[in-house]
């Protein structure tokens, strides 16, 4: 188990980490205005991996124990209801829904073109 020191150079080394593909995910998909992005280590009633929330346009993601790779696939897929906010679409976080489905594909595309162009984010 994490020391409390060790936990706080961890999360301070992903959320460094973290700040190139928040940019580069925003740009891919035109967010002028980014949302306040918070890792959590506990998760709240509502949250999966991550959650957003339309009202206060901010994301919370779980990033306990997991790695890197998945918690920026949480924040792309929460960046891309966040666009969708913005553009005045009506938020549907039902599995199988056009919001959903959109969310999980730009994502997708965001975390492979992102790691085209940067090898060592997979490892």
């Amino acid at each position: 188990m994490l020391g409390f020191k060790n936990y706080l150079q961890t999360t301070i080394l992903l959320e460094e980490k973290l700040d190139d593909f928040v940019q580069f995910a925003c740009d891919h998909l035109n967010i002028n205005e980014k949302p306040k992005i918070m890792l959590v280590q506990i998760r709240d009633d509502n949250m999966t991996t991550a959650n957003y929330c339309p009202n206060s346009k901010n994301i919370k993601v779980y990033a306990k124990g997991r790695a890197l790779f998945d918690v920026a696939r949480s924040i792309a897929h929460e960046l891309v209801h966040h666009k969708q906010n913005i553009n005045g679409e009506t938020l549907d976080g039902t599995t199988g829904s056009d919001c959903e489905n959109e969310a999980n594909a730009k994502a997708g595309q965001i975390i492979r073109i992102y790691g085209q162009k940067n090898p060592e984010f997979y490892e």
